[in-house]
């Protein structure tokens, strides 16, 4: 506080109206500075998350990628052992096989489901 502020009420606040008014501006700029570093960070994060997203695509990609690569090579190798193993008619022996597998996991089902029924049906008879 300077020495015409302390003589003088009027000097005294046309000072402080000075100072409100720098300090009110400062506040503002302030606020405006805070608003785009908001906005800034905002896009950040949908950035962060946009790349993560895409990685995980990429990620689920090669892993489908590698997965089918080694499914094929294994099914390959398996058909050429196989195909030593049984013979010169291996096709024909495997396929029988897979349509008596086929055929058996259909007869299971059925007696599940056939067993399933009557539990059902003995347990309204019940009630």
């Amino acid at each position: 506080m300077s020495e015409l502020e302390k003589e003088s009420l009027e000097a005294h606040v046309d000072l402080c109206s000075e100072r409100y008014t720098g300090l009110h501006r400062e506040l503002r700029n302030l606020g405006t500075r805070m608003d785009k570093f908001e906005k800034m960070m905002i896009e950040m994060r949908d950035m962060i998350i946009q790349q993560k997203s895409e990685r995980n695509k990429q990620l689920m990609s090669w892993g489908i990628a590698i997965i089918g690569a080694l499914t094929a090579a294994t099914g390959t190798l398996l058909f050429i052992v196989l195909k030593e193993w049984l013979g010169p008619n291996a096709a024909t022996k495997l396929y029988a096989s897979f349509v008596v597998l086929v055929a058996d996991v259909k007869a299971v089902l059925l007696v599940h489901q056939h067993s399933a029924l009557q539990h059902r049906i003995l347990k309204k008879e019940l009630n």
